[in-house]
């Protein structure tokens, strides 16, 4: 039992961290402190395997990334977002937020490379192979032109 408790002590204390850096941020209007700390809290919902709780988290995080236009961040939260989906069997949304995470990512940002890999997971998913050979030779080309 004490083991048992031991263990989820540092969510315990993230979660309050994260819950009153984001009440604080709010209370200063910084836009941008908020919409990370939102991240922040969604990425410890995932983490803890309460994905709708946290895909809720990534969509307040996106919704004032867009409010300052932070184009990059904008792409790390789609991601998040379609991770969430993706988790929770919610195949809808995955292609627009991948979609749009791939049109907000620069072509050297690992963010674009995770967003052509999601979509290939779930093109082969879909049994779409061909798709999935297509999506795996943009991550191939984008790592090429890091080097």
């Amino acid at each position: 039992m004490i083991i048992c408790a031991l263990k989820t002590l540092p969510i315990k204390i993230a979660t309050t961290y994260s819950d009153e850096s984001t009440k604080l941020s709010i209370e200063r209007g910084n836009k941008l402190i908020t919409a990370y700390n939102y991240s922040v809290k969604g990425d410890i919902s995932f983490n803890t395997g309460e994905y709708r709780e946290a895909k809720s988290n990534y969509e307040k995080a996106l919704n004032l990334f867009q409010d300052i236009n932070a184009k990059l961040a904008q792409a790390e939260a789609l991601l998040n977002i379609a991770a969430c989906s993706k988790e929770m069997n919610q195949y809808d949304d995955i292609d627009r937020c991948l979609t749009d995470a791939i049109n907000f990512a620069n072509n050297k940002s690992n963010i674009l490379v995770g967003a052509y890999a999601l979509k290939a997971k779930i093109a082969l998913l879909n049994k779409d192979f061909i798709l999935a050979k297509k999506i795996l030779e943009n991550i191939e080309n984008i790592e090429a032109e890091k080097l």
